[in-house]
């Protein structure tokens, strides 16, 4: 047992493993209503794509923002269990807000949709943040991916169980009865996840508020290039990932029930391989599995692009959730926990998750930007393609520099001297004489006589 989990049974901690895993049980059982139906709901309103832009990135937004006063707030309260209570509460707002949208007059509509999504991030910032600290507060490290990979998977079983019930439902009932019917199931649903979240007990002293760490998170060289690897990642992936509900609804003709089987197919294929995570981490270590994973995300998304087959719609979701939930839920989230020291946990936390949420609101509108620019969804589709494509080659730079620093350097040196070559586009005559220049300029070395 570490030393910061000193005030840890075997029982505490078990019982802090269970309370982890079925809250991220329930909490995926609700979360189908907002990740899977919020943006056909929007499209049933009469959204169009600039919209569900938004509905990507302004709760992002606002998370960022709020994650900010994460240490303050942490303060003032006797706990990280305490700390986190209020603002999770706000956060599953999101479950319910959306179901008033129809009771409002038609022009208020889609603005409503918007603010319901916006304002729960007021509470997203905080109680993320501290969720995190929460984790690595009451659970070993050792444990930590085990538990990684077996919330992935309930969260993946939760999904995919609501999605296909979400989903026939909606075909059944007609609108808008059934997505306000399905929203108040899942604030429900969303609710007993808190109360789980509420039982966990840290295994650390939780009474001394959070001190200032040694060394800024923004200043640790290993914490920046988790940095990196989330910007690289999340950049590419949700750029136009808001997006492909239109491509799917209304250039493809999905309905609500194929839309469910597209997050079922999704969400198994993620279920499938966050089971042998570890294994794949163990044989190809985390940075090489994310390469592979973030390829398969791009090849997933252009399948979307080259193909306007439902049925290969269906095969593109399966590779690209599978992909995704090996760099998302497993590979990022295990190296910011490899990373990060337990006693300075939550500072930590608000610098990942206001980078998470700046990433997150900046991407979406790069995709704006690609419909601005009159090109079509298919098209939009393989430019995404293209992104996730370059975010893993990215991915095995920074391995490349990390398990090579001295080649890399010799590498950065030729490609600093190449691009000052091409930016200046000298004459080799006139790069003599600098050079020459530059020789009589500098000092002449002493001989040990003198």
């Amino acid at each position: 047992m570490t030393p910061q989990m000193h005030n840890a049974t075997s029982d505490v901690v078990q019982r802090n493993y269970m309370h982890l895993v079925w809250d991220i049980v329930w909490f995926g059982l609700a979360f189908s209503a907002v990740n899977r139906f919020m943006s056909v709901y929007a499209l049933r309103m009469g959204a169009d794509e600039t919209v569900l832009g938004w509905l990507a990135s302004f709760p992002a937004l606002v998370m960022t923002i709020s994650a900010t006063f994460t240490l303050v707030w942490r303060e003032r309260r006797s706990s990280s269990v305490r700390a986190l209570i209020l603002p999770g509460f706000i956060f599953r707002l999101i479950f319910i807000l959306p179901a008033f949208a129809p009771l409002l007059p038609e022009a208020w509509r889609i603005p409503w949709l918007v603010i319901t999504v916006t304002l729960p991030g007021i509470g997203q910032g905080i109680a993320g943040a501290m969720f995190v600290v929460l984790i690595q507060e009451s659970v070993p490290n050792e444990r930590l991916t085990l538990l990684f990979s077996r919330r992935s998977l309930n969260f993946n079983i939760g999904l995919a169980i609501s999605a296909v019930t979400y989903g026939i439902w909606l075909e059944v009932v007609p609108f808008p009865y059934n997505y306000q019917a399905m929203y108040v199931v899942a604030f429900g649903l969303a609710m007993l996840s808190l109360w789980h979240c509420s039982r966990v007990r840290p295994c650390i002293v939780d009474s001394v508020p959070p001190r200032k760490p040694a060394i800024s998170p923004w200043r640790s060289r290993d914490f920046r290039s988790v940095l990196l690897i989330l910007t690289l990642t999340h950049l590419s992936f949700v750029a136009v990932n808001a997006l492909i509900p239109a491509r799917l609804v209304d250039e493809m003709g999905a309905s609500e029930g194929y839309m469910a089987a597209y997050g079922l197919v999704e969400l198994f294929a993620g279920a499938l391989v966050s089971v042998v995570a570890p294994r794949l981490i163990a044989r190809l270590g985390i940075y090489w599995m994310m390469v592979g994973a973030m390829t398969a995300t791009a090849l997933g998304i252009s399948i979307l692009g080259l193909s306007n087959s439902l049925a290969l719609g269906l095969l593109a979701a399966a590779i690209s959730g599978a992909g995704w939930m090996l760099v998302a839920m497993i590979g990022i989230i295990r190296l910011y926990t490899d990373v990060v020291p337990v006693e300075d946990a939550p500072h930590y936390s608000v610098a990942y998750h206001q980078a998470a949420g700046l990433v997150t609101f900046a991407a979406p509108f790069l995709g704006t930007a690609l419909i601005q620019g009159r090109m079509d969804l298919n098209e939009i589709m393989l430019v995404g393609g293209g992104l996730r494509l370059a975010a893993a080659v990215g991915l095995a730079a920074i391995w490349y520099s990390q398990a090579y620093p001295t080649r890399t350097q010799a590498v950065r040196h030729r490609l600093w001297t190449t691009t000052r070559l091409l930016i200046h586009r000298r004459h080799p005559s006139q790069l003599a004489e600098s050079a020459q220049a530059a020789g009589s300029a500098a000092p002449t070395p002493r001989s040990p006589k003198e």
